[in-house]
């Protein structure tokens, strides 16, 4: 009785088989319960029929090889409910050779979380591994979805070391299991694997289980990173696009803006040439400018042929792109070798202007993204050409108005240094945005930590920043203003300094730079306008980040001397060659060597830099030695607190 009352609370049952007829001799109360059939069957039913039919010849081998003395066990599905599974353990009977004694086990309960648990690992985006401290796996689970993050060869207990692996990987690997074992934390690395050729990028994560075992989820990350890069390609070429606006928008000389224009769509547009035609009120072209080897004549020739895809273009005015200019009608070859073209229509309120033709040797430059953009661009400068035009067919009537246009020049002076410091300076925030979003990119399927808040609050900020540029940029009265009434406020430099220097940490960080601060606590306050000073600062440290190799070195210190507060920032980088230092702050320069020819930029920073800092009463200064680095400094006066009662450090 005693045993059966045991059997009945652990959930199990137990009964004894005739061999011959498979019919139950005896069985335990909960018998009949346990397998749902009647207590009146139980006793006259052919046990195998209690099997679901897939399973009996597996049954039928178990009773055999029991018979021969053996005590064994399996797991059945139940005939009668396929959602029920019973564990049978079947021994030899001491008493009689022709029959068996069973053990059952109801283990549904058992499975149905297994099967939970599978279906959780497989819905998993990740692959997980079980490894001990030295390395060697214990369990493996590969996500089906995924590129593997260990090699495919891999298999339970192997030991890492022995897997065709990079060995600075493996290295990772052992030293974050004993890092995840020793701290009792999440510890979270990357690495990159070549599979199938190419390069893929996964994620590891590892948390101790015991202190002999180590679970690591690793995660494919590579096309994460691939819309990573296409977005940071989008932000670098709107970047692109709101400089060439800046620099073009109130230009008045066409061949500066034309040749802007072409150098910006062949570099844009990948393409091996291309050259802009315009047109004039007598149906004559002027070609100019061109990048690449054309006939000028022969252009001329070919724009007034109606069948051509030149003249084609100029009638409808329809841009058009070709991946395959061989099997297009109406294509003239030009240059030779091309094989790819874009014709993209110059048009202001539906006038034609000209015509840009680009065009490429190697195939595969020209995308449908490429041809989307260049058309975004062109629609904008055709607004501009269209500008250049008015302005030279109206020169005249300016010289009638000389009072009224010393006034416009001047405030078409302060625009111009507000467009310039928006189409150079929108660059830095925006890079600020593109490395907390990598950063934070990496961890958007775990839990926020107070790294990433702060790393959101970077984004918000330099959106904010954006923002207020381009606001200022936009509106008349905030130049009117400027020009006007007093806009300065007072304000803590050191405070600014600071935050100029955080937003750039990332910016070093990726060059591998050591970024240094050399600062003292107490305020100083300055009388000046405060958005234009952060401009400035961001500047000086975004150009010395940029001219400075990696492995480099750029200091930003400021300092109190006398009644003047002294800004600096110092590098290691390439330095200024001797004989063009005397143009460094003049619009468009941009001091060339070597090491810096292929380091874009429109120099227009250090001009601006020295107009916000002489418009706050102060003075700029720089020296520099080539392959020794520059020192660029400010100083600025100040603010007299008896002089200024009615301010306040960041208020009016």
């Amino acid at each position: 009785m005693f045993h059966q009352q045991l059997l009945a609370a652990t959930g199990q049952a137990f009964l004894t088989l005739h061999l011959g007829t498979r019919h139950i001799l005896t069985a335990t109360p909960n018998t009949a319960a346990l397998l749902e059939v009647s207590p009146a069957k139980l006793l006259t039913l052919d046990f195998f029929n209690i099997i679901h039919a897939d399973h009996q010849d597996t049954l039928h081998m178990l009773f055999q090889q029991a018979a021969a003395g053996h005590i064994l066990g399996e797991d059945f599905v139940l005939a009668f409910d396929e959602s029920r599974m019973i564990r049978l353990t079947v021994m030899p009977s001491s008493e009689a050779p022709n029959q068996l004694h069973m053990l059952i086990q109801d283990i549904t309960p058992q499975y149905q979380n297994e099967w939970r648990l599978r279906a959780l690992l497989n819905a998993l985006p990740d692959t997980i591994v079980v490894q001990t401290m030295d390395g060697t796996y214990t369990e493996i689970h590969r996500s089906p979805t995924e590129t593997p993050g260990i090699p495919t060869a891999a298999v339970v207990g192997q030991n890492i070391r022995e897997l065709d692996l990079p060995k600075p990987v493996i290295t990772q690997v052992l030293a974050t299991l004993a890092q995840a074992q020793a701290d009792d934390e999440l510890q979270t690395f990357d690495y990159e694997l070549e599979v199938d050729g190419e390069k893929h990028f996964y994620e590891t994560r590892m948390v101790a289980l015991n202190h002999e075992e180590v679970m690591s989820l690793i995660r494919d990350m590579t096309a994460l990173k691939r819309i990573q890069e296409e977005l940071s390609h989008h932000i670098e070429d709107l970047t692109l696009l709101r400089q060439i606006e800046g620099e073009i928008s109130d230009n008045i000389n066409i061949d500066y803006v034309l040749q802007l224009t072409l150098d910006a769509a062949v570099r844009l547009g990948n393409a091996t040439a291309g050259f802009i035609a315009l047109s004039n009120d007598e149906n004559e072209y002027q070609i100019t400018p061109m990048i690449g080897d054309y006939d000028v004549d022969k252009v001329q020739r070919v724009l007034k042929q109606s069948s051509t895809l030149l003249a084609q273009t100029m009638f409808d005015q329809k841009p058009r792109l070709f991946q395959n200019v061989y099997q297009t009608p109406g294509y003239v070859e030009l240059l030779t070798g091309t094989c790819e073209l874009i014709l993209i229509p110059l048009v202001y309120q539906e006038r034609l202007l000209g015509l840009l033709n680009l065009e490429s040797k190697i195939p595969g430059r020209f995308t449908q993204e490429t041809f989307q953009f260049l058309r975004l661009l062109t629609g904008r400068i055709a607004a501009m050409l269209d500008n250049a035009n008015l302005y030279r067919k109206t020169r005249h009537q300016l010289l009638e108005m000389q009072t009224l246009y010393n006034h416009v020049s001047k405030l078409e002076q302060l625009k111009t240094d507000m467009i310039r410091i928006a189409s150079h300076d929108l660059r830095s925030p925006l890079t600020s945005m593109k490395g907390f979003l990598d950063m934070l990119r990496t961890d958007l399927k775990a839990v926020l930590t107070e790294k990433n808040i702060k790393y959101m609050d970077y984004i918000a900020e330099g959106i904010k920043q954006m923002q207020q540029m381009v606001s200022g940029i936009l509106s008349l009265e905030r130049i009117e203003q400027m020009m006007v009434q007093n806009t300065n406020s007072i304000f803590d430099l050191v405070g600014l300094v600071r935050e100029t220097f955080d937003k750039h940490q990332s910016m070093a960080h990726r060059k591998d730079q050591t970024l240094a601060l050399m600062i003292q606590h107490q305020p100083l306050p300055v009388d000046g306008d405060i958005f234009q000073l952060r401009e400035a600062i961001a500047n000086l440290i975004h150009n010395a980040i940029k001219y400075t190799p990696e492995g480099g070195t750029i200091t930003v210190s400021i300092e109190k001397v006398g009644e003047k507060a002294i800004c600096r920032v110092q590098d290691t980088g390439y330095g200024i060659p001797v004989a063009q230092q005397k143009n460094l702050f003049k619009p468009f320069f941009r001091a060339k060597t070597k090491e810096t020819q292929n380091i874009e930029g429109t120099g227009l920073g250090l001009h601006l830099v020295r107009n916000i800092v002489e418009r706050s009463g102060g003075e700029m200064f720089f020296k520099s030695e080539p392959g020794k680095g520059s020192l660029f400094w400010f100083e600025v006066p100040l603010s007299n607190p008896v002089a200024n009662p009615e301010k306040s450090i960041g208020g009016k």
